[in-house]
């Protein structure tokens, strides 16, 4: 879709909105662009709505670092910077991943954040991150995931909206029939993942070998 105002109106100029921000926000019941929307947005958003397109059209490394936040080893919350670790395995990634990693390399909060944009950026797009008891999913999903979604600027997050929210999955709804989900558990029995992560996966084979068994199955 693009917006391209008449006579250079209000200097928004041409740009090119993802597809879901256009369905769920941009357009009437019958799929076609509203202007009356697209006023209400600019309106809503004043001099915020320039950063809205630029976050809206950055590749997903230039997406991680400016709209998502944690928190670092001192408590404070800080824009999320991959380190040396983080970046390489980005950059090498295939799509069936093993990583061996000595601790706190931040594997956990790359792939929470990882799956997170894919919930918010990939309609019909579904993830689980399974951990090897639930109290540890519950914390990853708390301090990672919700903590990333939850420091996001409102006014962006006005654009998606939130179906489901527990304390262990977020789902979206899209607006054109379309959902994305994020979920942590212990196994994945119930459902089809396009992405899935398993943390601490050698503790549970030794400790779960019948679990092991079943995520691999």
């Amino acid at each position: 879709m693009f917006i391209t105002p008449k006579n250079g109106y209000i200097g928004v100029g041409e740009y090119i909105l993802s597809s879901h921000v256009s369905n769920n926000q941009m357009t009437d019941e019958y799929g076609v662009v509203s202007v009356e929307r697209v006023l209400k947005h600019i309106f809503i958003f004043g001099k915020n709505f320039m950063t809205l397109v630029d976050i809206l059209r950055q590749s997903e490394p230039e997406r991680f670092e400016s709209l998502y936040k944690i928190r670092n080893k001192l408590g404070q919350i800080i824009p999320y910077r991959r380190n040396r670790a983080q970046g390489e395995f980005a950059a090498a990634a295939h799509t069936r991943n093993i990583i061996l990693k000595s601790r706190q390399l931040g594997m956990t909060t790359e792939e929470a954040i990882g799956m997170l944009d894919n919930t918010l950026f990939s309609p019909n797009h579904d993830s689980l991150f399974i951990a090897h008891n639930l109290d540890a999913a519950k914390k990853i999903f708390a301090e990672k995931i919700e903590f990333a979604w939850n420091n996001i600027p409102q006014e962006l997050k006005t654009l998606w909206r939130v179906d489901t929210n527990t304390a262990q999955a977020l789902r979206f709804d899209y607006g054109d029939g379309s959902f994305s989900s994020l979920a942590v558990d212990t196994s994945g029995r119930s459902g089809t993942f396009q992405r899935v992560h398993i943390t601490e996966f050698a503790d549970i084979c030794k400790h779960y070998p019948e679990k092991a068994r079943e995520i691999i199955e």
